[in-house]
């Protein structure tokens, strides 16, 4: 039965370095759908590995050098993959990057008129002002891109003003 716990509590700890490897890869690259799947897996072997470990009788512990090699690797898999995940956080260092960026600069905007031929620019700006405050004086920086089709209904907008230097995006109709 010690066994049976010895190894358990061994794929427990390939497990979490399976998950934390591939918790870093993804934010890192992204790949959502690739890692989350194989992150599920480990998930599941680490629950089966947990479910054996307990219905194992406990040991004593005599062997304090397999302890010691088991506590190290989990604190080297700690200090390994978060620094790895905290780097790809930096900016341009990685998908979680991005996503950080997008979350903090980016704001969707529901329009209320959403047709251009019918209200025009000064519609879509009165959308904006009413959900954003918009200043008085506003000044477009790079870009004011509007797609519509051809009965005039928007079907996305993308707008970088200089008050603050945000990004406004209108998520496709």
């Amino acid at each position: 039965m010690k066994n049976k716990r010895q190894i358990a509590e061994i794929v427990m700890i390939l497990s979490f370095i399976f998950d934390s490897y591939h918790l870093s890869v993804l934010c890192k690259y992204g790949g959502t759908r690739r890692h989350l799947l194989w992150m599920f897996f480990g998930l599941l072997v680490f629950s089966g590995a947990l479910i054996l470990r307990q219905t194992t009788e406990p040991a004593t512990m005599k062997n304090k050098t397999a302890f010691i090699v088991k506590l190290t690797s989990v604190i080297a898999a700690c200090v390994l993959f978060s620094s790895s995940i905290i780097y790809s956080a930096i900016p341009y260092h990685g998908a979680l990057s991005w996503k950080i960026q997008d979350l903090i600069h980016t704001r969707e905007v529901a329009l209320t008129h959403t047709n251009i031929f019918d209200t025009g620019i000064e519609g879509i700006l009165d959308d904006l002002n009413a959900a954003l405050n918009l200043p008085e004086k506003l000044y477009i920086a790079e870009q004011f891109t509007v797609d519509f089709d051809g009965t005039g209904k928007i079907s996305a907008i993308e707008v970088s003003y200089m008050e603050k230097m945000r990004t406004i995006r209108r998520a496709p109709i």
